[in-house]
């Protein structure tokens, strides 16, 4: 019997069955040890995992399935990985649209009728005031405002669509209120009682930049955000 060829293990040979097992990774002294010890095993197994090579003893067959297996645990990765990134990216924007719901909400409109000029209010040919108060962390340079005029006891806006909205283009800084005189609508009856509201999809809000401050001028043109509480409740409101 001719003896067999100790490098070489023969094909029934559990060596040959149950190859060795790949080296360990030895990480050397230096600023990337640590990186080394943590990271270099997963390292090792992400590329088991990714390609298993292809070994000497192999037959095509066997050959051709370990590619397919390697094509499809590259498949199966790149798969979870798109996962998880839209996954990320849709909690990522769920959270930027909380943060901006939560900012648009805080800029609200306060309504009031002026029956005779004061300091705070309208004249008498504008008597209908527009209180808008940003009490968000940013500057508000517009938005739509949703204007009702309903009979007292019921619900049903008597405006027409073409009267249901106002524009509002000032600019408003963070913390601080500004007013608008309008007329009243023609065809709201008398004694209606109006309200208003922002238009939450048309509310543009911008960090808050120098120009803005110098423009608004908040020490002559604005007032603080209590100024529209105590501007309804001095004069009859219809909030």
């Amino acid at each position: 019997m001719l003896a067999q060829d100790p490098i070489r293990p023969s094909a029934s040979s559990p060596a040959a069955l149950y190859p060795p097992r790949a080296e360990a990774i030895v990480c050397e002294r230096g600023w990337d040890y640590n990186f080394c010890k943590i990271w270099g095993p997963a390292v090792k197994w992400i590329g088991a995992w990714l390609w298993s090579r292809v070994r000497d003893n192999e037959n095509w067959a066997q050959t051709l399935v370990r590619v397919l297996g390697n094509l499809f645990r590259i498949a199966i990765t790149m798969v979870a990985l798109l996962a998880a990134s839209l996954s990320w990216q849709g909690y990522s924007n769920g959270k930027r649209d909380q943060a901006l719901s939560q900012e648009i909400q805080s800029v609200t409109v306060t309504t009031s009728l002026f029956t005779e000029q004061n300091d705070n209010g309208c004249p008498p040919m504008f008597p209908l005031q527009l209180c808008v108060d940003n009490n968000s962390t940013k500057a508000l340079m517009g938005m739509d405002i949703a204007l009702s005029a309903r009979r007292q006891g019921t619900s049903t806006n008597t405006l027409s669509y073409g009267h249901r909205e106002v524009r509002w283009d000032r600019i408003v800084l963070p913390g601080y209120a500004s007013t608008a005189c309008y007329m009243l609508p023609a065809e709201a009856p008398a004694g209606a009682i109006y309200s208003a509201t922002p238009t939450s999809y048309t509310v543009e809000l911008r960090p808050t930049e120098q120009w803005m401050i110098a423009e608004a001028n908040p020490s002559r043109a604005r007032f603080r955000l209590v100024d529209c509480g105590v501007s309804a409740r001095r004069t009859p409101s219809n909030n």
